[in-house]
């Protein structure tokens, strides 16, 4: 089919115009409808498809044929032997068949379309032909060499659409398929956590009120011992789920004002007992700079800080630890900055060549290192992508015999003032506790961790009362008045969720405070406690400390206060 300057400006034109719709589709339905909208415009044909051949069959393609210009309708099944369809694909070339005989070709379907002339250009997939681009006419002697040329290079351009858009299919598959997974190891994980934890709970929690007991010097050092090593459990579980948690994308950072100095005091506090065992000195300081108040994550800055730390003191025989504070550049704007925390040691330092192992997961500086020292590597590697999280970085200055630097910078934003809560609400409340006649729920389904929190929260002066599922405590509420719930919240029966949303219900503002004390793990799970109606969130294994500054944040100090005032007489 010989075409005159015009004709050829034109099919040029809407081959552009096809080549930029063929860039542009997202999946490979679009790529034929492209192909049926173009084709036959740019072919002078009747008609246009695709057809591939049946997976696993050699007498078979599916077709997909254009009845129409603008859509790519029925799928037909061609039967292959004998047709130029198969000649396409065993010689992997352009065929031209001018002369269709009737009932030839074509399946029987489609046969009352009269085509008398049908061309058929390879598509491929790499280098594996997969079926073929076809238009077809109900003129006989339609398409000459140069329509054949034409389709060709047509072909090349729709095959290579086909694979980009296969290719990105694939990865949206491999990608869900890998989420899936990493969800599927978070959840494994979280349950794994919630059976550690539950025992753990018990266990740390009866050597804690063992330790407030009257025992002999011997009877001490062991009990000693066998906290610690519940502890060192408990810090290589939370390495573990955090760094779970943090593959797959299910850490939720905070948003609440705190003081900087004490995030840094009370870092040091927790080092400074192994310190002194080492004879190291530990110092802070602050940049006048930085401001008193600022917020963001506490937690997370102080599980960073903490873990250099402990690092530091951990590789250090002899000489000193320091911590300084200061603002990293000038602020952003108004509100937001950045904090540098530089945390310096004298230690044994790394050698070069062991630096880049540092911030991988589940690697140290020496193999060597995991049998001296222990841990699990991963604090590292946790801190590298909480920094990253906080918008900030960490890096490392070492060498070997001198000492190690460690500088992280994450950003905050500056706050009027800290937590606004009176101190008092906490270290007073014990002693209020048991004048105020402060009534406690405990609703656990462990036997074990109901006589810990039973025994930790009596010590501290709350009267209490144990349930061990949902639809007792709600029949507990029936009877008495408690002015804190301690909600488990996997229970039998009535899990611990379920059982804030009735008590929400049915009490509304007059019911107690309910504070969540779980073991589960993954982000999400404090949301749904809140979204449930309860006030405040304990994770386990908590310790007394824990849970009395639970009750002291969901009780103000104004209604232990009214609780303590003696009652008026009627008629007063």
């Amino acid at each position: 089919m010989t075409a005159g300057p015009d004709d050829r400006n034109h099919r040029m034109l809407l081959l552009s115009e096809m080549s930029l719709r063929c860039n542009l589709a997202a999946d490979e339905r679009e790529v034929y409808e492209v192909a049926a909208a173009y084709m036959p415009r740019v072919m002078g044909s009747d008609y246009a498809g695709v057809s591939f051949v049946v997976a696993g069959a050699d007498e078979a393609a599916v077709m997909m044929f254009s009845a129409t210009p603008d859509a790519m309708p029925v799928l037909a099944r061609l039967y292959v032997p004998g047709t130029s369809f198969e000649e396409t694909m065993r010689g992997d070339r352009t065929v031209v068949q001018n002369r269709v005989v009737d009932g030839a070709e074509l399946p029987p379907s489609l046969q009352q379309l009269s085509i008398r002339s049908i061309m058929h250009a390879p598509l491929r997939e790499g280098r594996r032909a997969i079926g073929t681009l076809h238009v077809s006419s109900r003129t006989p002697d339609a398409f000459d060499d140069n329509d054949a040329s034409l389709l060709t290079q047509i072909a090349a351009l729709v095959s290579a659409t086909i694979t980009r858009v296969r290719t990105h299919s694939e990865m949206l598959l491999a990608r869900a398929a890998a989420e899936e997974a990493s969800r599927a190891k978070s959840e494994y994980l979280a349950h794994l956590s919630h059976e550690i934890r539950t025992p753990l709970n018990g266990v740390i929690g009866m050597i804690s009120l063992l330790q407030q007991t009257t025992l002999n010097a011997e009877q001490l050092e062991y009990v000693t011992t066998i906290r610690a090593s519940g502890e060192a459990l408990l810090s290589i579980v939370n390495d573990v789920l955090d760094f779970s948690k943090i593959e797959a994308q299910q850490i939720e950072l905070e948003d609440r004002p705190f003081e900087v100095r004490h995030l840094v005091r009370d870092s040091m506090n927790i080092v400074s007992a192994q310190a002194r065992q080492r004879g190291l000195r530990l110092a802070a300081d602050v940049d006048t700079d930085v401001p008193r108040y600022c917020r963001g994550d506490a937690f997370r800055v102080q599980q960073i800080l903490v873990n250099l730390l402990s690092n530091a003191v951990k590789f250090t025989r002899q000489g000193h630890v320091r911590v300084t504070v200061a603002l990293e550049g000038p602020p952003d704007d108004d509100q937001t900055l950045a904090l540098r925390f530089r945390v310096e040691d004298t230690g044994m330092g790394i050698p070069p060549d062991r630096v880049d192992r540092l911030f991988r997961p589940f690697s140290q500086a020496e193999k060597s290192t995991a049998r001296r020292f222990g841990g699990t590597g991963l604090g590292l590697a946790i801190s590298k992508r909480l920094c990253e999280l906080m918008g900030g970085s960490i890096e490392v200055d070492t060498v070997v015999g001198e000492g190690t630097t460690f500088t992280f910078v994450v950003r905050v934003r500056r706050s009027e003032a800290g937590d606004s809560r009176p101190a008092r609400s906490v270290s007073m409340l014990p002693a209020m506790a048991a004048r105020a006649d402060l009534r406690v729920l405990v609703a656990e389904d462990n036997p074990v961790n109901q006589r810990v929190a039973e025994m930790m929260l009596r010590k501290n002066g709350f009267t209490v009362d144990v349930v061990s599922n949902g639809l007792e405590a709600l029949a507990a509420l029936e009877q008495r008045r408690y002015d804190v719930i301690l909600m488990d919240v996997q229970m039998p029966e009535l899990d611990g969720l379920e059982a804030t949303r009735r008590i929400v219900e049915r009490w509304g503002e007059r019911r107690p405070k309910i504070i969540a004390m779980t073991a589960n793990a993954l982000s999400g799970d404090r949301e749904l406690c809140l979204e449930a109606g309860m006030d405040d969130y304990v994770d386990k294994p908590a310790r007394a400390s824990d849970l009395v500054a639970a009750i002291g944040r969901v009780l103000s100090p104004l209604a232990v206060e009214r609780a303590l005032l003696p009652s008026i007489p009627s008629g007063a």
